[in-house]
Parts: C-alpha cells; sequence; structure tokens
C-alpha cells in the first residue's frame, strides 16, 4: 500500500522508498520570482556606491590637507549644493596647525536635512555646534571659499580637555595624544 506525501500525491513505489516532487504551487513562484528580477533591473534601478574608510597615519592625512587646524564650531546649516545636500559649517579657528587659516572659516560636509528632505554619506564627519575639532582640510572651493574635509570623518578629531587642562585628541586608530604632540606630526 502507498503512503500519501505531506502536499496529497502518491508517490510512485520505488526500491529506494518514496519519492518527493515540489508542492505544484512551487513550480510557479519560481518564474514569478525571475520575472520580478528581470522587471525591476529594466527600470532603471541604479546601484548605490559605497563608503569605505581605511585608517592612515596623520602624518598621510596631514600630507593630502592644505591646511590642519584647532577650530570650534561656531554654527551649522544644511543647504543645497549643486543637487546635493551639505552642511555648512562657521568654524572660529583656535590655532593653525599646518598652513594658514584665517580667524572664521567655512567648511563643508556631504549630508544633513534641508525642508524635510534629508541625506546621509556614511563616514562623512559630522560636525556640531560648540565641539572643538582638529579639522585637516583641502583648498578653498572656488566661488565661495568654503573648505572640504580631507578624508572624510577621518579628517576630524575631536578635542578634549583633560581635567588637567591639556587638550587631547584620539585619532581613529585610538592612540591619544596631545595637541602638541599632534601639531609635531602634521608639520
Amino acid at each position: 500500500m502507498a503512503r500519501a506525501c505531506s502536499w496529497g500525491r502518491t508517490p510512485a513505489p520505488t526500491s529506494a522508498g518514496p519519492s518527493f516532487a515540489p508542492p505544484r504551487a512551487m513550480s510557479f513562484k519560481l518564474p514569478i520570482a525571475l520575472a520580478a528580477i528581470v522587471t525591476l533591473s529594466t527600470l532603471g534601478v541604479r546601484p548605490t556606491r559605497a563608503t569605505l574608510l581605511v585608517a592612515s597615519p596623520i602624518a598621510q592625512r596631514a600630507s593630502r590637507a592644505d591646511s590642519v587646524v584647532v577650530g570650534h564650531v561656531e554654527t551649522t546649516e544644511a543647504i543645497w549644493d549643486g543637487g546635493r545636500i551639505v552642511t555648512r559649517a562657521r568654524i572660529s579657528t583656535v590655532s593653525s596647525l599646518k598652513g594658514g587659516a584665517p580667524g572664521r572659516i567655512d567648511v563643508i560636509v556631504p549630508g544633513g536635512t534641508v525642508d524635510g528632505i534629508g541625506m546621509r554619506v556614511l563616514g562623512a564627519a559630522e560636525l556640531r555646534p560648540g565641539e572643538r575639532d582638529v579639522l585637516f582640510l583641502g583648498p578653498p572651493r572656488v566661488g565661495d571659499g568654503a573648505r572640504r574635509i580631507v578624508d572624510l570623518r577621518a579628517g576630524v578629531l575631536a578635542v578634549e580637555r583633560g581635567s588637567d587642562g591639556i587638550d587631547r585628541v584620539r585619532d581613529d586608530t585610538g592612540v591619544i595624544r596631545t595637541v602638541f604632540e599632534l601639531a609635531a606630526e602634521v608639520r
């Protein structure tokens, strides 16, 4: 006497035992899934780009930077910039570790929110009013003179004042150094 499979078919007897065929409903799912994939791929779905951050020594970052400054973030404002959303931060320069920088500079970082529309760039630096940071900056842009940060998030080191009154930074590898020690590395 033959036994029924879980989906109601009676398997043909074989010497190896009962054979199990896939249910009829499953045989229709594969062509539908393939048709959906082909349809979506022809609708102009564009691949996204990824951000890869590789830790680089401070000296390498400094060599790619036009200037390195210790700055205080005064204000930030997200704006449209050529079809992209960027955040413009007004920085008051506390000291210059490499190159020259005026007393106030504007720094542009990718991402932000304008009129309820947000853009986030993974790996981009986030500057917040009230923070003190060491910034590795590219040259001024033509037109508005704003600067971009070199190496995305790796181009910003938060300055923390210790209980001893000495300013220190921690780089992306976890090394802690004083701002004075950092200045010797970036020159």
